[in-house]
């Protein structure tokens, strides 16, 4: 029998039967594990109205990051670059008409409510959790304009982060660059809020009515042009506030006492119409989100603001000083101005006032010595001219940013030496004098350089501990700042994340810093920005 040829049918019969019981002979697979269960909403700090209905702190963000939707406002520059975890990048150009040039009529304006309404479900948000934005607060207010798009379009528990990412940065809390996906959601807008949002043809209406707040820098309503607008200056009328006021250096808004301080003072008032602006609806969103907050209920912000305005021929445009500006002192700014010395001097610009002094009168002797004479004895003869005396210079620390106070210099204390010759038992020798040190003067610091790109312009922000001006050489190709100043140990920002573009070489000396940018730039813009202090440079190609 021949073995073999038996053998074959009987293994592959085998084979079928063991195939057919239905047991696998492969590895058993892993069991795929379930998705977590979402975490519960979180609950809201309690009140409908002040602060806590509109910021939330930085300890109840960390506490409750898994029962919230976080929103980061920065460009998606410094986004990419660390970013809290969880959060999504959402610019505030993703809520506008960004197509045209800037000053087209248009521009800048806000999406129609459908588009708006699915950008936000985009987000991942469709109104039953908290939404939290952060930002970079007393930079442009890109937070405050996200926070407030939100809430025109009905989104419930919108609230930003009081000091955002410079405060989520130093308190060492986690930094990611992994990017999540954000399940798109259904977002059910039921309105939106236009009577929150200012046109052209509604500030023409109620030019006479409504207070127009101006809330850029003292340059730019002055009349500097530093973002292209087609004139400089202002709305006729305007009022000025600048919105990094709000603000203090810490990164923290101010006290709500003092905010209504600050724009009471400056004649904006609960029960009026305010219309807020500024360049392109930003700075200007944020000051209207700090209104709201304080119980100014009629506030509209004009979103396409002064690059609209200004790119309209026929529209008056007014340059010029704002006058003096509210300060406080609890914002940790300038110190309040003096008050004047006279009834007719005003501050900040106070005149020496002439001092004039009537002629003494005639005067008696008697035996107990002199004294005046009698009022009748008084006679002033038409030939004595009252005598004028020379006005005293009033040194008063000055309130405008533009202004530098002083630096006084130590007066050097000279004793005269006594002769040895000139001798007295009630004479005692004098002390020679100790010799005061040299004050400690501490230099100025360059706390940091950051980057963004917009379109066609990349800028270069340098962090300042105080207000200082750079010398400035700008040749083809070449813009140098000499800063009387030294940078910080390690300083973020260097090199340029836009190497191909812009680079920056750094050169110290003794208490002095250099910023060598090489570019290719077809043109150069700088500026000072005060309140957290801040030199910008852009570069435009």
């Amino acid at each position: 029998m021949n073995w073999k040829k038996m053998a074959m049918p009987l293994l592959l019969a085998f084979s079928f039967a063991f195939l057919a019981t239905g047991i696998s002979t492969a590895a058993p697979a892993k069991a795929t594990s379930k998705a977590p269960a979402p975490a519960p909403a979180a609950k809201l700090p309690g009140g409908s109205e002040g602060r806590s209905a509109f910021f939330v702190s930085l300890d109840w963000v960390k506490d409750n990051l898994k029962g919230i939707v976080l929103l980061d406002a920065r460009p998606a520059s410094l986004y990419s670059g660390g970013h809290v975890p969880g959060a999504v990048n959402a610019e505030w150009q993703s809520f506008s008409k960004m197509k045209g040039l800037p000053g087209s009529r248009g521009w800048a304006t806000l999406l129609a409510p459908k588009s708006i309404a699915a950008r936000i479900g985009a987000l991942g948000i469709d109104g039953s959790r908290p939404v939290i934005v952060y930002g970079e607060p007393g930079s442009w207010g890109q937070e405050g304009f996200v926070a407030l798009v939100l809430r025109m379009a009905g989104v419930s528990g919108v609230r930003i982060l009081d000091g955002g990412w410079p405060a989520w940065r130093s308190a060492g809390l986690p930094v990611t660059k992994e990017v999540p996906r954000p399940q798109p959601r259904n977002f059910p807008m039921k309105a939106f809020r236009e009577d929150m949002k200012a046109t052209v043809e509604h500030i023409r209406e109620r030019m006479n009515s409504a207070k127009l707040l101006d809330v850029r820098t003292v340059e730019e309503y002055r009349g500097a042009r530093y973002f292209s607008e087609k004139r400089g200056g202002h709305i006729p009328g305007a009022i000025l506030v600048p919105y990094n006021h709000l603000v203090g250096r810490d990164g923290f808004l101010l006290p709500e006492a003092d905010l209504k301080a600050l724009y009471e003072k400056a004649g904006i008032l609960p029960e009026d119409e305010i219309i807020v602006y500024d360049t392109a609806g930003v700075r200007s969103a944020y000051a209207t989100w700090v209104l709201l907050m304080l119980g100014y209920r009629n506030v509209r912000n004009y979103d396409a603001s002064f690059h609209e305005w200004a790119g309209i021929p026929e529209l008056s445009v007014e340059t010029g000083d704002p006058g003096e500006l509210p300060v406080l002192v609890s914002a940790q700014a300038k110190p309040s101005p003096a008050e004047p010395v006279s009834p007719d001097v005003k501050a900040p610009g106070l005149k020496p006032v002439p001092i004039t002094v009537q002629p003494v009168a005639p005067v008696t002797t008697s035996p107990t010595g002199v004294q005046p004479a009698s009022k009748d004895a008084v006679s002033l003869s038409a030939d004595v001219k009252p005598q004028v005396l020379k006005p005293i210079p009033i040194i008063v620390q000055p309130v405008s940013p533009d202004l530098k106070p002083q630096d006084l210099k130590p007066i050097p204390i000279v004793v005269q030496p006594v002769s040895p010759v000139a001798k007295s038992p009630d004479l005692k020798p004098v002390a020679k004098p100790e010799v005061q040190g040299k004050p400690v003067v501490v230099p100025a610091k360059i706390l940091a350089l950051r980057w963004n790109r917009e379109g066609k312009t990349v800028r270069a922000v340098l962090d300042l501990d105080r207000p200082i001006e750079p010398r400035v050489l700008l040749k083809p190709n070449l813009a140098e700042l000499a800063f009387s100043a030294v940078p910080v140990t390690s300083m973020a920002g260097l090199p340029s994340p836009y190497g191909k573009d812009v680079s920056v070489v750094l050169v110290e000396s003794l208490n002095e810093t250099t910023l060598r940018f090489s570019h290719k730039a077809k043109g150069v813009k700088h500026f000072r920005l005060e309140k957290p202090y801040r030199y910008v440079i852009d570069f435009q190609f």
